[in-house]
């Protein structure tokens, strides 16, 4: 739903969304709103709009928490739904973080579905990042 989004690179608040292992090297509060809207005559999936916060807390563990409201424009594909996700991130080291973020999809014409993104951010160098980021464990196919 992140247009031109990354899982790896400076860590904000889309982490929760993009890449769970980068809040753990999130250095401040972050807070990312996105809308990516078009007419129902283009079919594009994923559209709608999303509010996304991350925050380090104590001891190298952050949190992170998004809600979305998705309008999927394909032929053939659900009405409107939601997804409210929760992340926690840890810092393992100065340039590197694992994280989790469990989604909950619901809303009306949508079945509700729970599943989890598994991430890990690394910040080799300033000009250097990578990450990983494993998505949709446990979620049932539609």
């Amino acid at each position: 739903m992140i247009p031109g989004g990354a899982v790896a690179g400076d860590a904000d608040g889309t982490a929760v969304e993009m890449n769970p292992g980068q809040l753990g090297v999130l250095t401040g509060f972050s807070s990312a709103l996105v809308v990516d809207h078009w007419g129902r005559d283009v079919r594009r999936p994923g559209r709608g709009g999303g509010l996304m916060l991350g925050t380090p807390l104590a001891f190298g563990i952050a949190l992170g928490a998004g809600f979305h409201w998705l309008r999927p424009t394909q032929p053939a594909t659900v009405r409107d739904y939601q997804k409210m996700q929760l992340g926690l991130g840890i810092r393992l080291g100065r340039g590197a973080g694992l994280g989790v973020a469990w989604e909950h999809i619901f809303g009306a014409g949508a079945d509700t579905t729970n599943s989890l993104t598994l991430g890990l951010g690394l910040r080799l160098a300033p000009f250097m990042a990578v990450g990983l980021a494993v998505r949709d464990v446990g979620r049932p196919r539609l």
